[in-house]
């Protein structure tokens, strides 16, 4: 099938290659999706065109003064195509077993790029078959063999991906992919990368949302002092997250509504209740609205420390001010309020409150 496609999209490409290159043409086929309109958006959510699709069909023209990223949707939001833009032709098929493009200097690199990343995770997933299969048959030595050689691909993979992303750190591309997967990083290698753009690409919306989201989590990166906050109890009372007293202060957000929140509270309930002679103080924050929910919840979790909640998910701001973006997580401080580990949980989060608290 991939062949086919592949096939498919390359003599598209080549009955196009005669038009002009003075501005775009886009090609769409897909199979799945309803007719109607379909919308070419900028980046900065500006409409660059609107066509018909008609049977599975559609077709945008058009010219752009400075190439970069543009969505392509249908009237009925049915999913957003990434299309990295620029005065080229391009051949999109889409469907239900996904996107392939062709066509651009810039959408090619892309592409490239992006196979490196999924021939990586391929050989994860490989990797992890073959260990479930080594361990039921009782093969260590199979097992870590597999291990091994795993890790050596990866230091392989990684260097190579780094590289990868080094030639495109003068592209727009490199915003792109920055922006795509910035969630996943760890702030200092956000930091890194996001320092390797060029002046001009830092300069590209996606870049822009990049450094947005990087000041965020930074301001809660191992070694700084947390953001201080006030915020009311379960009892009414204001509290003040740098006034709370404690040799190690775990600040915990959850809620009521969330299923692995809920699984993870009996390990806060034994954490609390072996460590808070030591010096441990908790202090949970709740993303709930529904205020009962929130009560009734702490006592069925036997929650005795500090609960505090704003009721104001989403717009909370003590939930912006730490960059949360699911739950459970959390942030370990020490009593100057510095931030010494973020998003423990579990089994982790037991061992590092008993290595600080020996």
């Amino acid at each position: 099938m991939k062949h086919q496609l592949f096939t498919t999209l390359v003599l598209l490409a080549l009955s196009l290659g005669a038009h002009a290159q003075d501005g775009y043409q886009i090609t769409g086929k897909t199979s799945g999706i309803d007719d109607g309109k379909v919308f070419l958006i900028s980046c900065n959510t500006d409409t660059l065109g609107v066509t018909d699709m008609k049977k599975g069909l559609f077709v945008f023209t058009g010219s752009v003064k400075t190439p970069d990223v543009a969505y392509i949707r249908t009237g009925k939001g049915t999913g957003m195509i990434p299309l990295m833009l620029e005065n080229s032709n391009f051949q999109i098929l889409a469907g239900p077993s996904g996107v392939k493009i062709v066509g651009g200097p810039a959408q090619t690199t892309l592409n490239e790029y992006q196979e490196l990343v999924d021939s990586t995770q391929r050989a994860q997933n490989k990797a992890q078959q073959d260990m479930q299969a080594a361990y039921q048959e009782g093969n260590q030595m199979k097992m870590q063999g597999i291990q091994n050689s795993f890790m050596k691909f990866v230091e392989e993979a990684r260097k190579k991906e780094t590289e990868e992303f080094g030639k495109l750190t003068h592209s727009f591309v490199g915003g792109y992919i920055l922006a795509s997967n910035m969630m996943k990083m760890p702030a200092d290698m956000l930091r890194k990368r996001y320092d390797m753009l060029d002046d001009q690409v830092k300069a590209t919306p996606n870049a822009k949302a990049v450094l947005q989201y990087l000041e965020k989590i930074e301001r809660i990166s191992v070694g700084r002092i947390a953001p201080d906050f006030t915020m009311l109890n379960n009892e009414g009372d204001s509290v003040t997250l740098s006034k709370v007293k404690g040799k190690l202060k775990l600040l915990d957000f959850w809620a009521s509504w969330c299923g692995p929140c809920r699984q993870e509270m009996p390990n806060l309930v034994k954490l609390y209740k072996n460590y808070q002679t030591r010096g441990l103080e908790i202090v949970s924050v709740s993303l709930d609205t529904d205020r009962q929910k929130w009560l009734n919840s702490m006592i069925e979790e036997g929650m005795t420390w500090k609960s505090l909640s704003d009721l104001k998910v989403p717009q909370s701001p003590v939930a912006a001010l730490y960059a949360v973006q699911s739950i459970p997580f959390t942030v370990l401080l020490d009593s100057d309020n510095k931030i010494l580990a973020v998003n423990l949980r579990g089994e982790a989060l037991q061992k590092k409150v008993e290595e600080l608290l020996k």
